[in-house]
């Protein structure tokens, strides 16, 4: 049996490039990584670690096409703010705001 726990963010995640690749934001944790964009083979898709009050998160997501919304996965590497073990995994979605 596995289980299942909701943990919304509340804040705002907004990603600048300025033209590159490298992606930089921010909510309770500081969110770095990389942007490739969608080719004939794969979708768009980001590469992000999340840093902050201890925590170290490895994301990787993907943008759903004419929809805004990136779905994925995240990894615990560390200090996990809601107190699950490292190596905890999970998924997520971002919703742009309406």
């Amino acid at each position: 049996m596995a289980t299942a726990d909701f943990w919304e963010v509340f804040g705002r995640l907004v990603f600048t490039s300025n033209g590159s690749p490298r992606l930089q934001g921010e909510t309770v944790l500081n969110v770095t990584g990389r942007f490739t964009p969608a080719s004939e083979h794969s979708q768009a898709r980001v590469e992000l670690r999340g840093e902050g009050m201890g925590a170290i998160y490895q994301i990787h997501g993907w943008f759903v096409p004419d929809t805004g919304r990136v779905v994925g996965t995240v990894l615990c590497l560390a200090g996990d703010l809601a107190k699950r073990p490292v190596g905890t995994t999970g998924a997520f979605i971002l919703f742009p705001k309406n």
